[in-house]
């Protein structure tokens, strides 16, 4: 388990790590291609006894997220305007029939915003402009807009990355045994220091402090956790280990994106009050 979590990071990452430097419709096509794999994984979860409908709005759904961060918060808004309306349009069509889930439009678009809220969001943060830029190897130059999106990434990474290597090692007093059975304190806490650390780095290559950087990591730490601990709970309501099989060793597109729900949404209001966006 530990060997694939650690060959599919060595691949996948370079891999990302380029799409962002490049942005544009790459990095646009990649957030669409996650986000409705994501979406799929989510109405699994939520709706697993009907699938016809709300999968196909759910998927439809987190498309039209994503591409509504083309026009930014507005068009994220609006966006969730349609993706309810199609939903309560399902929800109507489906409590006609005989022995219709009456559950079946909140639940597909909880599915939609939960997978496709984060790329959306992504989207935007990538489009922030600043005057700070970031060469690495005298050759790849990012720009103050994929700065963030790198610093949200890393941040994340190196929270769950500490949180499951110190837990392993050391850890012995469960966090949450309900809801993730593994997680432990000692893992939880090594996970908000290396998440403070991380962001304390990049905070001048942001223009931001760095006691600013250091506590927006730890506020990110703790979105991450809360965001990993929220699909936990759903793969527990669900009775399974993982959101899907498609990544080795991680599982599913939600069990790597999960801890990013939230902390995305962190860093979009951050740079809503500083006047980033």
């Amino acid at each position: 388990m530990l060997i694939a979590r650690i060959a599919s990071a060595v691949v996948a990452i370079p891999i990302i790590v380029g799409v962002i430097w490049l942005g544009g419709p790459l990095f646009f096509a990649l957030l669409v291609l996650a986000a409705a794999l994501a979406a799929r994984e989510s109405i699994a979860l939520l709706q697993p006894d009907y699938r016809a409908i709300s999968e196909l709005f759910a998927t439809g759904g987190t498309l039209v997220l994503v591409a509504g961060a083309t026009r930014g918060a507005v068009g994220v808004l609006s966006a969730l305007a349609i993706v309810l309306v199609a939903n309560l349009v399902a929800y109507t069509l489906e409590s006609g029939r005989p022995n219709g889930k009456q559950s079946v439009w909140p639940n597909s678009f909880v599915a939609a915003v939960y997978a496709g809220l984060p790329g959306a969001l992504l989207m935007i943060e990538r489009s922030w402009s600043g005057s700070f830029v970031l060469v690495l190897g005298g050759r790849l130059a990012f720009d103050f807009g994929a700065i963030w999106v790198l610093l949200i990434l890393t941040t994340v990474w190196a929270v769950d990355t500490a949180a499951y290597a110190v837990g392993r090692l050391i850890g012995r007093h469960l966090l949450w045994p309900a809801v993730s059975p593994q997680k432990t304190w000692e893992g939880t806490c090594a996970g908000l220091l290396a998440g403070a650390i991380v962001s304390f780095v990049w905070a001048p290559d942001v223009g931001i402090s760095t006691g600013a950087g250091g506590a927006l990591g730890l506020i990110l730490a703790i979105a991450a956790i809360l965001g990993d601990l929220a699909e936990s709970a759903l793969k527990r309501h669900a009775g399974v280990k993982d959101a899907g099989q498609l990544i080795p060793g991680h599982g599913g597109i939600l069990d790597r994106i999960d801890s990013l729900v939230f902390s995305v949404i962190v860093v979009f209001l951050f740079g809503t009050i500083v006047g980033f966006a």
